[in-house]
């Protein structure tokens, strides 16, 4: 199943995600390395040759990876390899360790990384791609072939707990990022947490896509965050769910979202009784015509017990016992009335909202 096309989201846009915003002009010149040029490579070494596409452990067999880039893009001669703004040789924030590998995604974008971060994040030496032992830099890379670059940067983001100010990527490619990390050992549920700027920026989205959030916690597990997400799914019809969408979220997370919109249901209709005290006797009103209100109540409560949903407002709720009892003029049954409903919101307003 590809979850990457989740029929929730919008198709996806080039434009979603901006180059400018997250890498620069900058080049790696495809000529081969001189003495000057980019320190800590040996000399002489062709960067076009060199780069095995092929097997991202093997950083030294053809076939080179210009030359494959030149053949995607119709014989146009590929000069250059783009770097990272946020993943440059240099980091600017100075306390991020040094770079001393690259890692270049499937579109050829460098990024400049340090080994140590790297293996400290995933339990499986990072897909079995590190550690690398040389201290050439030419040896030190590694090539990422089902990645992209906007997902790579978010990857890395992620790893290295890394503010959002500058970039803007689409929660298309968030997803995919997040998706691609079990893959290289590094657990999402460990990593998408309060501390981590990645989560705000998730949050974000919760408005505008929940179900499409809800589905990434479920499939790795992120309940914090999933937390979150839940009430923003109170307004959901569950019935409209399709099987793409329960295999996404899988049977825990499912139970948990159904669980909470029938508990919701369930604490509200039993609040519902019982209904009113009678209040004694009056000249205008007596028990007789106090059965006006009961038989209202009952109505009202049918009504709502058939018809209420997880995500019904307390306005709502009022609104139904009031028109229910228009026709009441005892200021002594109305006085009863709104005591009992004023009770059924506040234990409304008390309900979990949350799995």
């Amino acid at each position: 199943m590809d979850y990457n096309s989740n029929p929730h989201l919008p198709a996806p846009n080039p434009d979603d995600y901006h180059f400018e915003d997250w890498i620069h002009t900058a080049h790696i010149s495809n000529d081969p390395f001189g003495v000057n040029a980019f320190s800590g490579y040996s000399t002489n070494i062709d960067f076009a040759s060199d780069l095995n596409t092929s097997s991202a452990m093997e950083s030294f067999s053809r076939p080179p990876l210009f030359r494959r880039l030149s053949a995607e893009n119709s014989g146009e001669a590929i000069q250059s390899l783009t770097i990272s703004t946020a993943f440059q040789e240099s980091p600017d924030d100075l306390d991020r360790p040094t770079p001393d590998t690259i890692l270049i995604s499937s579109d050829s974008v460098a990024f400049h990384v340090a080994q140590a971060s790297l293996l400290n994040a995933s339990d499986n030496s990072f897909g079995g791609l590190l550690p690398i032992t040389s201290e050439y830099k030419i040896e030190r890379v590694r090539y990422l072939p089902k990645v992209q670059s906007s997902e790579l940067n978010v990857m890395l983001h992620i790893i290295y707990a890394t503010n959002w100010a500058h970039f803007c990527p689409s929660l298309q490619v968030i997803i995919r990022a997040i998706d691609h990390l079990p893959k290289y050992g590094i657990a999402p549920n460990t990593w998408i947490t309060t501390t981590n700027p990645i989560y705000d920026l998730l949050l974000l989205y919760v408005p505008i896509y929940p179900l499409d959030i809800y589905s990434l916690c479920g499939r790795h597990d992120i309940y914090e965050l999933a937390t979150a997400v839940s009430p923003h799914l109170l307004s959901f019809d569950l019935s409209s769910l399709t099987g793409e969408d329960a295999e996404s979220i899988g049977s825990l997370y499912l139970t948990r979202l159904f669980r909470l919109h029938r508990s919701r249901v369930e604490a509200l209709v039993d609040s519902l009784m019982p209904a009113p005290n009678l209040h004694n006797p009056t000249q205008d009103c007596g028990y007789e015509s106090q059965k006006t209100l009961l038989s209202a109540w009952t109505m009202a409560v049918t009504y709502l017990s058939r018809c209420a949903k997880p995500d019904i407002t307390t306005g709502d709720i009022r609104n139904v016992f009031d028109s229910m009892t228009t026709q009441i003029t005892c200021k002594d049954c109305l006085k009863g009335r709104d005591d009992r409903v004023n009770k059924i919101v506040l234990n409304w307003t008390l309900t979990k909202i949350t799995i």
